[in-house]
């Protein structure tokens, strides 16, 4: 997401735009998303640059939740990426990414 402008010295890919279907809360059209076994289509996302959490309907992530089983910091590295398409465009999210780490040592 982009919010003022671009500096293209930094970019490293071309910019795909997308547009709104609810001006009010930044949501966006999802044609799918897909992480192992668990693929869903027909969804809506909100596009937010103040959280780092992706948040979803309970039922898509207790499914995601089960196809993923057991997530260690050991494992991590194995997971599947979290892929939404939007607009025709795969966006991966590496599980680098979408795993919140807590590793506590006792």
């Amino acid at each position: 997401m982009v919010l003022g402008g671009v500096n293209p010295d930094y970019a490293t890919e071309e910019f795909t735009y997308h547009p709104l279907s609810h001006e009010n809360y930044w949501m966006v059209d999802v044609d799918g998303l897909k992480i192992g076994s668990v693929s869903e289509t027909g969804l809506s996302g909100i596009v937010d640059t103040g959280t780092s959490a992706i948040v979803g309907p309970k039922d898509i992530v207790a499914k995601i939740t089960a196809a993923l089983g057991t997530v260690t910091c050991d494992n991590i590295s194995t997971l599947p990426d979290l892929v939404f398409t939007i607009g025709g465009k795969p966006y991966p999210v590496s599980a680098e990414n979408y795993v919140l780490k807590v590793c506590i040592s006792s």
